[in-house]
């Protein structure tokens, strides 16, 4: 539920053999934008602005690399729904400590 309330979604498929289960868990570009911003995502400027590192602003979004569904990177995303994962739920975050759950093996 803390995770939808931080508007990821979740996904559930299962290995070729039933043996292993697999979650996706993902969000729309608009979500990822206020995750990116809320957590200051350093992103590669464009030549014509400076080009170096900056943290993202969906205001300044033009000044960045990326167009359409895949603004973001690979990488980027991945940093982006990790940030919103473990992000406090008084944020709106799902409030989880992923580091906790990997040594508990929950995950």
């Amino acid at each position: 539920e803390s995770i939808k309330k931080a508007g990821l979604y979740v996904s559930k498929t299962y290995s070729t053999d039933d043996r292993h289960v697999f979650y996706r868990i993902g969000a729309d570009q608009n979500t990822l934008e206020e995750w990116a911003e809320y957590s200051e995502l350093s992103m590669k400027l464009k030549e014509r602005y400076g080009g170096g590192y900056a943290a993202f602003q969906r205001r300044l979004k033009y000044r960045f690399g990326g167009s359409g569904d895949r603004f973001f990177t690979g990488t980027e995303r991945i940093k982006i729904i990790k940030a919103a994962l473990e992000a406090p739920e008084k944020d709106d975050g799902a409030g989880l400590d992923l580091n906790k759950l990997m040594v508990t093996g929950q995950i």
